[in-house]
């Protein structure tokens, strides 16, 4: 692909030896090589930039959330709010991630997840005191879309068992894994040892539950969900060309 000219002139037929004409073509190389360097520098440097407006705005957003929330009397409209704020938080941490990483096109999920469940954990400590999160992910890059996705299903599986799947004193445990499977798919499991789902939970809209299911059909995936009591959510999904 061409990126630029050199041109020499010369009113005499024949002007340029051989030799000449290949030490020009060594220089031309140099700089085509220097001009795609910089073309890239600045190209990092511009998605650099975007990645940590797009995290600033979305704290901002978080922000206004929180203050908006500090004024209802009511305990359950500020609970939705608190939801909201924590889904944004699960979005601005992927664009914080590649941020920091510097690395624009995929993100470690083991650090992702991680960050995402002590988070959670400190956000729901009155709660859920005494509820453990173990998180286990094996060495897995995902790309911006498939990443803020599994974000979201982990902030909404995880929350909501913190949130419900144990009544004081209640203790236990929540374990979240993604793994790669022998078929070569990824496997995203969020299993807790609580109570279980409430009776008729399989006709039931409530948001958490819905959003799970709309993300994981933007994964292209197959969700499985059982009440054991505890409750197991698995979702399987290819890992595409954009994922390794």
């Amino acid at each position: 692909k061409p990126i630029g000219l050199l041109l020499l002139q010369s009113p005499t037929p024949n002007a340029f030896s051989a030799g000449q004409i290949a030490v020009l073509r060594v220089l031309a190389a140099q700089a085509a090589m220097a001009l795609e360097s910089a073309a890239l520098e600045e190209k990092d440097s511009l998605l650099k930039e975007v990645h940590h407006r797009v995290k600033n705005n979305l704290q901002l957003i978080n922000s206004l959330l929180n203050l908006q929330a500090s004024r209802i009397a009511d305990p359950a409209v500020a609970e939705l709010f608190a939801e909201s704020r924590n889904r944004i938080r699960s979005m601005a941490l992927v664009h914080e991630n590649l941020y920091r990483a510097g690395s624009y096109a995929r993100i470690t999920m083991a650090d992702h997840v991680q960050t995402l469940c002590a988070h959670l954990q400190r956000a729901y400590a009155s709660l859920a005191s005494g509820i453990a999160v173990k998180v286990d992910v094996e060495d897995i890059a995902l790309d911006l879309d498939r990443a803020v996705s599994l974000g979201l299903i982990v902030n909404e599986l995880v929350s909501n068992a913190l949130k419900h799947a144990y009544p004081p004193p209640a203790t236990g445990s929540i374990d979240v894994s993604l793994r790669r499977a022998a078929s070569g798919r990824f496997v995203l499991v969020v299993a807790d040892d609580g109570i279980g789902l409430p009776e008729g939970w399989q006709t039931g809209d409530t948001l958490g539950l819905q959003l799970v299911r709309d993300l994981s059909d933007q994964l292209k995936g197959r969700l499985e969900i059982v009440s054991m009591p505890g409750s197991r959510f698995e979702i399987s999904f290819d890992t595409g060309a954009a994922a390794w």
